[in-house]
């Protein structure tokens, strides 16, 4: 049994590099990450480097072309955590014509940026600039299919990948796989609502799972960046290209976070960035500043759970913090609408840096009440299930019974 893992950038490498331990607990089958960083050059083999994984390089069977890769690889099963950008939609549809079973892993939630106003003509106009791009590319992919049907497989493919990003909140997934593995009942129904019929989603809970690290971990982590007594804060920073924003509105989000903490003795704040951030930029626009220290590389959840109070706009960190009883902020300045699904989970909406002064006033003073308010508010579940097992050990679970086509 051969399981193959389509890393299209650093978060699905991450992703699926968690299920390696859980199927190896099984002993049951070979395992291989096919990198697409030959395409995309989202930083899927670094990823998976750095966490011990020898990535396969799609480059280096000397073809694009999806169908001929699997007959290469011969997997029992393919895994993907996107199925309708080009070159992942081409790889579905190739499995498909060779009666290779299919998984979509939820990779997050997006929420889309073209539902302001006012990056509408930096964001949308471009995207639909570079649509025939991505038709050349379903066409050059799937050429397998090129004939009289070709092209519309292409548009079609293209046309989802538009329409799904001008949703307010939408997920990586389209429903052309087999089965499709949610984090909880909000992805669910959102899978649901778009066509997928209930039989083929499964509540598996988030990867990598979300699970509270060994206390003395968490409590290195804390002793690194929070002196005795201290409050320690966490902003996790979002990709900017992801949610739409420029190096201005960041440096804004900074200087309010900056101001804010800087202000207070009693308060430590670390800057998390998204792997795929410039760390050198960051602390160049921090520099000086009191109470602030930047990390890109320092392990996520430790550092959560180290914090009492997790900042974010609209970072899926935001949705794990909760889950794991941590205090969530999301910083709405920039964002809007697009940080509803985290504040209807129980996030305090901040608005501005009085807001934001307020809050860390109240984390400072009254710890304990803040985080009794939280809880008495708390539904982040609703969004990442609470699962008796790992969602590793889920996922894999259906991921075993689907390649042997028992489920």
């Amino acid at each position: 049994m051969k399981f193959l893992f389509l890393c299209g950038n650093a978060n699905h490498a991450r992703m699926f590099g968690t299920l390696r331990g859980a199927l190896s607990e099984r002993g049951i089958g070979e395992q291989v990450f096919l990198s697409l960083d030959d395409l995309k050059r989202e930083g899927a083999s670094r990823a998976l480097c750095e966490l011990g994984i020898n990535p396969t390089e799609f480059g280096a069977f000397g073809v694009l072309s999806a169908e001929k890769v699997l007959r290469e690889i011969r997997p029992s099963i393919l895994v993907v955590g996107n199925d309708f950008s080009p070159t992942e939609s081409a790889f579905v549809l190739a499995a498909r014509k060779l009666a290779v079973p299919t998984v979509l892993v939820q990779d997050g939630f997006i929420e889309s940026p073209y539902k302001e106003g006012r990056v509408l003509a930096r964001r949308l106009f471009p995207y639909l600039l570079r649509f025939p791009r991505y038709v050349y590319n379903y066409l050059f992919h799937v050429r397998a299919l090129a004939d009289a049907s070709g092209f519309a497989v292409a548009l079609r493919g293209s046309t989802r990948d538009i329409s799904a990003r001008l949703r307010a909140t939408h997920a990586y997934g389209s429903g052309s796989c087999d089965a499709v593995a949610v984090m909880g009942e909000q992805a669910r129904d959102y899978f649901h609502s778009i066509g997928i019929p209930l039989e083929k989603i499964f509540i598996t809970g988030k990867l990598p799972d979300v699970s509270q690290p060994p206390r003395e971990i968490v409590e290195l982590m804390r002793a690194k960046f929070a002196g005795k007594g201290e409050r320690l804060v966490v902003f996790a920073s979002t990709n900017l290209e992801d949610i739409g924003l420029g190096g201005r509105e960041r440096a804004d989000v900074l200087e309010m976070l900056a101001a804010s903490a800087g202000c207070m003795d009693s308060l430590s704040l670390v800057i998390k960035l998204h792997p795929m951030e410039n760390v050198d930029w960051h602390r160049q626009m921090l520099d000086g500043r009191k109470n602030v220290v930047v990390t890109r590389d320092d392990p996520i959840y430790p550092l959560v759970c180290a914090a009492d109070l997790v900042v974010t706009e609209i970072s899926t960190v935001g949705f794990e913090a909760g889950r794991l009883g941590i205090p969530v902020a999301a910083i709405t300045l920039f964002v809007g609408k697009r940080a509803d699904a985290l504040i209807r989970a129980g996030a305090w909406e901040v608005k501005s840096g009085e807001g934001l002064s307020k809050l860390l006033t109240r984390l400072a003073t009254d710890r304990e009440g803040l985080r009794a308010d939280f809880e008495d508010n708390n539904r982040f579940s609703s969004v990442i299930a609470k699962t008796e097992r790992m969602a590793s050990e889920n996922v894999s679970e259906l991921l075993v019974l689907k390649a042997r086509g028992t489920r």
